[in-house]
């Protein structure tokens, strides 16, 4: 069974949670959005420390034939530090800081059990792609990567009307 769009973000809200250089917690330290790039570049966020942020997450189906298809889900998601002193080393460190934490976060996502179902969830490494980004306070990672689970395309006999034409 495919994983929904909605337990793709609840296991990226429960890393972000996790994850002792993010500890998102949604009532105290909220550190863990659903954004875009574009809001995200105004820098209208009172974001501080390590966060994340998921963008929408597309998806598609692929696979050859119908018993062994998959549906992929393009994830993007970006790991951002807020500097109260903005420098070139601070900077740097940032983006060094950051790029340890996509590390992390791949390495989690690999192979990782997600959904009601438990699904298995894989990915491509050739499917990564990272790209440093900033909004002038925040300085970080933008991932993208194309996450697959298995997909059926059984009908479900239950949410369709019987046919009375036979």
């Amino acid at each position: 069974m495919a994983v929904k769009n909605s337990e793709i973000v609840t296991f990226f809200e429960d890393l972000a949670t996790k994850h002792l250089k993010i500890l998102h917690d949604a009532s105290a330290r909220k550190h863990f959005y659903r954004m875009e790039l574009d809001e995200f570049a105004k820098g209208t966020s009172n974001m501080t420390g390590n966060n994340m942020i998921l963008e929408v997450i597309p998806f598609k189906y692929d696979g050859s034939n119908r018993d062994n298809s998959f549906k992929v889900r393009d994830v993007a998601f970006l790991i951002t530090k807020s500097l109260p002193t903005i420098n070139k080393v601070a900077i740097s460190d940032a983006f060094d800081e950051c790029e340890a934490i996509v590390d992390d976060m791949l390495s989690m996502l690999q192979r990782a059990r997600c959904g009601f179902n438990k699904t298995l969830i894989t990915y491509d490494p050739e499917t990564i792609e990272c790209l440093q980004i900033s909004d002038g306070k925040n300085f970080g990672i933008r991932c993208f990567v194309s996450v697959k689970s298995s997909h059926n395309f059984d009908v479900i006999t239950a949410n369709w009307l019987e046919d009375d034409s036979n």
